[in-house]
């Protein structure tokens, strides 16, 4: 993340600086180059063109630590981004005093710091409904001065690019969070009305995806291997999915008398809402894995994704269904994730467990799905030899 707040033409150099004796780097682009290189190392062979070859740069500069569980780690290291951002007057910098010399002002440039500000916005809203945290810099957006990018600039906007509609889209995603935490967070917030504002905020993205047919966008980048843009129409794609997951997750925390309630693993959403948006996460991760099939993978999906929640929802309202063989579909769903999580792992023995417990529920939907077809069976020979007189 934070690809504007990352010299790339640095990065690039790197490898030819680092033997030179008398070239210092700093440290902390060695963790950031090194980063790259490690979520790189998974990709495979690519096309050797530059501006092919750059898109993969979010990918790349994933948040390491969040993809490792140390949530605690990942949220200390995007606090201290935070701090850096706001040294360099990042949330300021179209507060442009009377005096101020337009001519020395560099468009790309404060285009490009603009852009890296409102990435740390959607992660600070990301960590603040996935990881329960309090706003680093989300709880004084009144008194910033920094607009989006594009809106002023020079800089010419290519509409159909995948690297302009996913920031697009997901600054719209961000806009519908923020809009969510302040109708939650009113003085005498109660469920009933939370619930039928957050639901259209769910609704909300949903035609934001129906707007850029954001689905059959995925699986067309899919289907032709560029993984580039795969990587960022799904990431897209899974964040807003992920909103609505939990979004109707933390209307859990109105019904607590806690002081301060947080949502956790075992708070599975019901709502119909949920459950289509974990039909479509799921499919992106069986399509995402099939194309890098790789731990590492993994590591993101479960990571910052949480998509065992999604699993356990839509695995959920399957178990809770009267008519199991309605949601055969869903089953065969649950069933492509299971094959694309071993093929993943690769026998990693970190993710045994997940493993085991994959293949416990895969025999509770059959034998649920057995217990089913068994009990139509016997309906339906007793009401033939009823029928017969027997």
């Amino acid at each position: 993340m934070f690809l504007s707040l990352v010299n790339l033409k640095l990065i690039e150099m790197i490898p030819d600086l680092l033997e030179l004796p008398h070239i210092h780097l700093d440290p902390a682009i060695l963790v950031v180059y090194y980063g790259i290189l490690h979520h790189g190392s998974v990709l495979g062979s690519t096309s050797k063109e530059t501006d092919e070859g750059s898109k993969y740069i979010p990918m790349l500069y994933c948040r390491t630590a969040a993809e490792s569980f140390d949530e605690e780690l990942a949220w200390r290291m995007y606090t201290y981004a935070c701090e850096y951002a706001q040294a360099l007057n990042l949330h300021n910098l179209d507060a442009h005093n009377a005096e101020a010399d337009f001519s020395t002002l560099d468009e790309a440039k404060l285009d490009a710091d603009r852009k890296g500000f409102w990435e740390l916005i959607q992660i600070d809203f990301f960590f603040r409904l996935l990881f329960n945290r309090p706003p680093a810099i989300t709880d004084s957006m009144s008194k910033w001065r920094t607009n989006l990018p594009w809106l002023s600039g020079s800089t010419p906007l290519d509409p159909n690019g995948v690297p302009t509609v996913t920031f697009i889209m997901g600054s719209r995603l961000t806009f519908i969070l923020s809009q969510f935490y302040q109708q939650l967070e009113k003085p005498n917030s109660d469920e009933a009305t939370v619930r039928v504002k957050t639901e259209e905020y769910c609704h909300e993205i949903g035609r934001l995806f129906e707007e850029y047919q954001l689905e059959e966008w995925i699986e067309r980048t899919f289907l032709i291997g560029s993984k580039a843009d795969s990587w960022l129409l799904g990431d897209v794609a899974m964040t807003g999915y992920t909103y609505v997951i939990f979004m109707l997750r933390k209307l859990a925390v109105l019904s607590s008398n806690s002081p301060r309630p947080v949502s956790c693993d075992a708070d599975i959403p019901e709502s119909p809402l949920a459950v289509d948006a974990s039909r479509g996460l799921l499919k992106i991760v069986c399509m995402t894995i099939a194309q890098n099939p790789y731990p590492e993978t993994m590591c993101v999906l479960l990571g910052m994704y949480r998509v065992y929640v999604s699993y356990a929802c839509l695995l959920n309202s399957i178990l809770r269904s009267p008519d199991v063989h309605a949601h055969a579909a869903d089953i065969g769903l649950l069933e492509r994730v299971n094959d694309a999580v071993r093929k993943a792992s690769r026998d990693e023995k970190d993710f045994r467990p997940l493993l085991k417990a994959v293949q416990s529920l895969s025999m509770e939907v059959k034998r649920k799905l057995n217990d089913a077809s068994t009990t139509d069976g016997l309906t339906l020979e007793t009401g033939f030899r009823a029928g017969m007189g027997y």
